[in-house]
């Protein structure tokens, strides 16, 4: 019986040990790994990486350059930028007038993976049509006529060289509108 004893207490007094040595490896692994807060002051002190991107958006018709113009914008690598310019124009309705925006607006996001940067943007913009040159011209006619394009697209772009991000025909004209992006490494 005295035996059994033994046996029993030997397997209880392992069991804590081999508790004890758990609880300290898993206190060890614990310690080893960043706690939120360590990991947050890491990556802020992580360098962060900061782009000029350039736009330049050109309105051609027959191959001739209309209106060209230019936006830049500063973007930290996985961090968004945005730009807004435009003006209100009011619109007469039964109960009063309104307003609508028209311009230009730009969002963009760089992020750097593997060599390759990607660049992503979304432009916006949006004018009034001369009454003269709206589908249905009438005097009468009280409230203005918008022209908007908009483009959605990511692209891969080699740092300092100018590229073509985006392309499109206006569906009521012989006009086409040209997006370059010219993305610079700042830090």
């Amino acid at each position: 019986m005295r035996n059994v004893v033994f046996r029993g207490q030997a397997l209880v007094l392992l069991a804590a040990v081999l508790s004890t040595l758990g609880l300290r490896a898993a206190a060890q692994e614990a310690s080893s790994e960043k706690s939120p807060k360590e990991g947050k002051l890491a990556a802020a002190t992580k360098p962060v990486a900061v782009y000029r991107v350039d736009y330049t958006i050109r309105e051609m018709e027959d191959g001739k350059v209309l209106n060209s113009r230019k936006y830049m914008l500063m973007a930290e690598s996985d961090g968004r930028a945005q730009s807004r310019v435009g003006n209100r124009v009011p619109i007469t309705l039964e109960k009063g007038p309104t307003y609508d925006n028209v311009g230009m607006n730009i969002d963009c996001h760089v992020r750097e993976r593997d060599d390759v940067i990607l660049l992503g943007t979304r432009i916006e913009f949006s004018s009034v049509v001369p009454p003269e040159q709206a589908p249905t011209p009438s005097v009468n006619y009280p409230n203005p006529v918008f022209r908007s394009v908009s483009s959605d697209v990511t692209a891969a772009v080699s740092l300092g060289k100018p590229t073509l991000i985006g392309s499109m025909d206006d569906v009521t004209s012989n006009r086409r509108f040209e997006i370059e992006a010219t993305v610079t490494k700042v830090k």
